[in-house]
């Protein structure tokens, strides 16, 4: 495959830069989106105004679903990271990346930021 691939334990190339990218239905917007929507504030940490930005790092498969989610960074609070997980966890499919002509598994980061709003 073309690209820079990684094998991973099943032997199924997971690509960082196919040729045609993964896309969040709707583009970058409404990713942001989708995530400032849905992101569920821990109430706790909500409440003693713990702020923070995780690095989520996941895998778009052929079928536009999500797997593998996983902290690259920590906001240093376990409650923020377990819900930045949670929450592209729960994201709907992606249109798959593709790299000659087929769908491929594609490697994605994106911030979660918890910010409270005064």
């Amino acid at each position: 495959p073309k690209g820079n691939s990684v094998k991973t334990e099943d032997g199924d190339a997971v690509f960082m830069n196919p040729e045609i990218s993964a896309e969040f239905i709707g583009g970058p917007e409404l990713l942001i989106k989708y995530i400032n929507d849905n992101l569920k504030y821990p109430q706790e940490a909500y409440d003693n105004g713990v702020q923070g930005r995780a690095m989520v790092q996941f895998i778009i498969e052929k079928d536009g679903s999500i797997t593998n989610a996983e902290l690259l960074k920590t906001t240093g609070d376990e409650s923020l990271d377990a819900a930045a997980i949670e929450v592209v966890e729960s994201m709907p499919k992606w249109k798959p990346a593709m790299d000659l002509g087929r769908n491929v598994r594609q490697r994605f980061i994106a911030p979660v930021s918890f910010r409270i709003k005064k």
